[in-house]
C-alpha cells in the first residue's frame, strides 16, 4: 500500500470527475483520530471540520468532498451515541445512514460522516484505537489481547503514535506487535512535531503492507476543536453515504489501496506548549 502526501495545488489521483457513479459519493478525506471534548460545542466542532476538509479538498484539486471523522472515544465518553439519538429528530442537523456505526451531517460543499470508534488504554501503557465499531472494550488488558478483541468485533485495530510511547520497552513491544499479525494499521497524528524524524515503526509497517492512518487528535482545551479535520488521509476508493464504516473496513482491510496524507505536522512551539498544558492538567487531576 502506497503512502504519499497530497501537496498544495496537486490533483488527487482518483478520477477525472472526482466522484464515482454512486449517488452522494465523493472522494473521502478522513480524520482517523478524533475526540469530542466537553469544552467543545457541536457548532464549533462541525464548522471547523468542514472548513478544514474544504481546504484539504481545494489543495487536492477536488471540487466536492466527503469529510469523515472517526471518533476515538475513551470509556465513559458517549458523544457518538448522543449524535445517533439526535439523528432523525425534526430539525436535527444529524441524519441516519444505513448502518449503526455511522451518522451523517449534510452540507452543500462538504458532507460530513461521523464513524464510531474507541480509544483503549492497555496494560503496557500503549493505546489501541478501535475504528468503525460500536463495541466498547475494557481498559487494562494486554495490547495483544486488546487488538484481538477489536478485530473480533469487526473493527480496525490501530496503535496510534504518542510522544514517548514508542521508545524503549514499549517501542520493543510495538515491534513484536507488528510481527504478530494482529494489527490493521499504525496511527499518526497532527500533534507529532515535524522536527522529529519519522518513527522507525512506520517504515516497518509499510514493509508489511500496513497503512499509516493520520488523524488530528485534538486535546481537551478550548480552541483545539479548530484542529478537527486538519490532518488525515484520502483513501483511494469511495465511501458511500449509506455504509461508510463498512466501506472503510473493506477498503483498508484489502491493503490494495493508496493512502494519501493531507495536512501538516506541528511546529515545535505549539507542540511544547501543548505538552506543558497536558502535564499540568494531568497533575491537577491527580491532585
Amino acid at each position: 500500500m502506497r503512502h504519499e502526501t497530497v501537496r498544495t495545488g496537486s490533483k488527487y489521483p482518483h478520477s477525472a470527475s472526482g466522484r464515482d457513479d454512486r449517488e452522494g459519493s465523493y472522494p473521502a478525506f478522513v480524520d482517523a483520530h478524533v475526540h469530542f471534548h466537553d469544552c467543545f460545542t457541536d457548532e464549533g466542532f462541525f464548522t471547523a471540520a468542514r472548513n478544514n476538509f474544504r481546504v484539504a479538498a481545494t489543495q487536492a484539486g477536488v471540487a466536492r468532498a466527503t469529510g469523515v471523522l472517526i471518533l476515538t472515544e475513551s470509556n465513559g465518553v458517549e458523544h457518538f451515541a448522543r449524535f445517533r439519538e439526535r439523528a432523525g429528530i425534526l430539525d436535527s442537523y444529524v441524519a441516519h445512514t444505513g448502518e449503526a456505526e455511522s451518522v451523517l451531517v449534510p452540507g452543500e460543499e462538504v458532507l460530513l460522516l461521523i464513524i464510531a470508534g474507541r480509544q483503549v488504554a492497555t496494560h503496557e501503557g500503549l493505546e489501541v484505537l478501535a475504528l468503525a465499531t460500536c463495541r466498547q472494550f475494557e481498559d487494562g488488558l494486554s495490547v495483544l489481547e486488546t487488538l484481538k478483541q477489536v478485530r473480533a468485533s469487526g473493527g480496525l485495530a490501530v496503535v496510534p503514535w504518542g510522544f514517548g510511547k514508542w521508545w524503549g520497552r514499549r517501542g520493543t513491544l510495538l515491534t513484536d506487535v507488528l510481527e504478530s499479525g494482529e494489527l490493521d494499521a499504525l496511527g499518526d497524528n497532527g500533534g507529532r512535531p515535524r522536527i522529529l524524524s519519522e518513527p522507525r515503526q512506520f517504515s516497518m509497517a509499510r514493509s508489511k503492507g500496513l497503512p499509516i492512518l493520520p488523524g488530528s487528535d485534538p486535546l481537551p482545551f478550548p480552541g483545539q476543536e479548530r484542529r478537527v479535520g486538519s490532518f488525515g488521509f484520502v483513501l483511494e476508493g469511495m465511501l458511500s453515504a449509506r455504509t461508510p464504516a463498512r466501506d472503510l473496513r473493506r477498503l483498508l482491510s484489502a491493503r490494495t489501496r493508496s493512502v494519501w496524507r493531507f495536512g501538516s505536522l506541528q511546529r515545535i512551539g505549539p507542540f511544547l506548549s501543548a505538552q506543558l498544558r497536558m502535564q499540568l492538567r494531568n497533575r491537577l487531576s491527580i491532585g
